[in-house]
């Protein structure tokens, strides 16, 4: 039998002692699970941030080559895009006859639609059969 056994006060401080430990142990177990943890989730978001910057360079890419492929297909569509909202226009020309417009407003490169502002009305056209436009000169 051990004299811990035979004084309370020493196998009450012994036992503290073994507690102790094993709480440090487990204590210590616990970090290191949850820094295995934290690791483990920093590689997944670096993995999420790779395949977002493939994602936005496919996408990238995809609109690059409708871009130049519809800038072949319809130079109107590709200078009307690089204009600015509002940008004052006079006229343009669809399928070779004239339509009076004052604004170019937007274009949807989805539905192949390019809107025109005339007074207080908004005009709507296929980009396709647009096949010339008068410039509004400035001061006019």
């Amino acid at each position: 039998m051990s004299s811990s056994v035979c004084n309370p006060k020493l196998y009450l401080e012994e036992m503290a002692q073994t507690q102790g430990s094993n709480q440090k142990i487990y204590y210590s177990s616990k970090v290191i699970d949850l820094s295995k943890q934290v690791q483990a989730q920093k590689e997944s978001i670096q993995q999420l941030k790779r395949q977002l910057i493939g994602h936005e360079s496919l996408q990238h890419q995809i609109f690059e080559h409708l871009f130049k492929n519809h800038e072949k297909e319809n130079p109107f569509a590709s200078l009307l895009s690089l204009l600015p909202e509002n940008y004052p226009v006079g006229s343009i020309f669809i399928n070779g006859r004239q339509q009076r417009v004052t604004r170019f407003l937007s274009m949807n490169f989805k539905d192949n639609i390019a809107m025109f502002q005339d007074g207080e009305s908004v005009k709507t056209f296929d980009i396709e059969s647009i096949d010339g436009i008068i410039w509004e000169l400035p001061g006019r």
